[in-house]
């Protein structure tokens, strides 16, 4: 799947103005390992190309319908051009973050997690605010895990982030997201979070009474 992909890659880079059609016919064949492999060739093509490739992933996130595709699209499809151009991504993954449908709400989570090369702004926590409760659990999960990448580059952020929630009297879905979140975190970051939030604590006490 690799193989393949890296040489639809160079095609699509040598010959943009084909890219769309090409990219369209794979993902439309509907199978688990072509829309993966639609995703995968856009890694390189992306950067150079951000218009076309972002189009492209606009077009086809109705039909995401499983983490795998999700996440393999985001990764590919726009963390790349996230590293290079961060302001061009930020309103679309507000725009995502903000659907009904739970799968384009996690690839926009999930397309804020080229922050873990970059510094992050102050909008892109922002974004991340409007999931922060969310039920479902494949978004939730999703939250953690991206604030566990992001915190490579920026610790501080991320533990500011948490330590404002852990604040805020956070519900059952937040609590989750903030301890499973801050597990990148330096020790003593995680204490001064669970400091501030005491339902944290309460929760972790509990959990290890009934193990």
């Amino acid at each position: 799947m690799r193989i393949i992909s890296a040489e639809i890659g160079k095609f699509i880079q040598k010959e943009p103005t084909k890219a769309t059609t090409l990219l369209e016919t794979i993902w439309d064949e509907g199978s688990f390992e072509s829309r993966q492999i639609a995703g995968k060739c856009l890694e390189k093509f992306g950067p150079k190309n951000p218009k076309i490739c972002l189009d492209f992933v606009s077009s086809v996130l109705p039909d995401l319908d499983n983490w795998a595709v999700c996440d393999n699209l985001a990764m590919c499809g726009v963390e790349p051009i996230v590293y290079s151009n961060p302001e061009l991504v930020l309103p679309l993954s507000e725009r995502w973050i903000k659907s009904e449908n739970k799968w384009i709400r996690r690839f926009g989570v999930v397309s804020l997690r080229g922050y873990k090369r970059i510094q992050i702004t102050d909008k892109a926590f922002e974004i991340l605010d409007l999931v922060m409760e969310d039920k479902d659990k494949d978004i939730k999960k999703a939250v953690s895990w991206v604030l566990r990448e992001i915190t490579k580059k920026n610790p501080d952020g991320v533990a500011e982030f948490l330590t404002r929630w852990a604040e805020a009297k956070p519900d059952k879905n937040a609590r989750w997201i903030i301890k499973d979140g801050m597990k990148k975190l330096p020790k003593e970051m995680q204490t001064e979070i669970l400091t501030w939030g005491a339902p944290l604590k309460v929760d972790s006490k509990l959990r290890n009474k009934k193990k």
